[in-house]
């Protein structure tokens, strides 16, 4: 894995997150 990839998945994966409602 490149760095780019991981950090487009990080990217990716955090946007999810914030997007995503919270579940407590």
């Amino acid at each position: 894995m490149n760095y780019d990839e991981i950090n487009e998945f990080l990217k990716k994966y955090s946007d999810s997150i914030l997007t995503s409602p919270s579940c407590t």
